[in-house]
């Protein structure tokens, strides 16, 4: 996931910028306006916003991939893990 993705700093400047240009414009194809990547993570950085309806947008373009379902379970997994 996120930790895979950044853990090679040495493209960092290369694939970040151009993976977040990407998250915005699939996330305005999708029609969720309102929101704005500043990362590839999800971890807090101005200006990042989103809204719920455009999760939930996001969420159910996911599921129409067939990894999707087994995507969200194993970083729910590891997310929770992480927790405890």
């Amino acid at each position: 996931g996120t930790s895979a993705f950044e853990s090679c700093a040495f493209l960092e400047t290369i694939f970040i910028p151009i993976s977040v240009e990407k998250m915005n414009e699939k996330a305005k194809a999708l029609g969720a306006n309102d929101t704005l990547f500043a990362n590839c993570t999800g971890l807090p950085k101005e200006p990042q916003y989103s809204t719920a309806k455009d999760v939930a947008l996001m969420l159910k373009e996911l599921l129409t991939h067939k990894d999707g379902a087994q995507i969200i379970i194993e970083n729910f997994h590891m997310n929770f893990i992480s927790i405890f």
